[in-house]
């Protein structure tokens, strides 16, 4: 089981920040993975079963840990170079998913009604 160094962390983080711009910090697991900061529990979850310690990092200690120049810095100018932007979500894309999940449990409870809210048949 390789444990990874501070130093090999802050170059997979400088990988993630370059693909997520918005996002000031991540949890890196000294297997390697890296988490953003709302997976954090699957990232304790994750390091503690594996044997593992987690380190926070922070987009600012990458781009003071980088030694490049500016222009070569991968997370220097993120705003200008995201090769891979996150998509943003579809909402109509969302309606179809949100009306096939309704239909599935339809189908489920026989067609009848439920007011799971409440616990009561309808």
């Amino acid at each position: 089981m390789k444990r990874l160094t501070r130093t090999e962390l802050m170059e997979e983080a400088a990988k993630v920040f370059d693909q997520y711009p918005d996002v000031e910090k991540v949890i890196a697991v000294t297997d390697g993975n890296i988490f953003l900061p709302e997976a954090e529990g699957h990232a304790n979850y994750h390091a503690r079963v594996n044997g593992h310690t987690i380190m926070i990092i922070s987009r600012a200690e990458v781009i003071q840990f980088s030694n490049l120049p500016a222009e070569n810095n991968p997370v220097s100018n993120l705003e200008d170079s995201n090769p891979n932007p996150v998509p943003k979500k579809n909402p109509d894309v969302q309606t179809r998913v949100k009306k096939q999940k309704e239909s599935e449990k339809s189908a489920k409870t026989g067609n009848r009604l439920i007011d799971t809210q409440n616990h009561i048949e309808l």
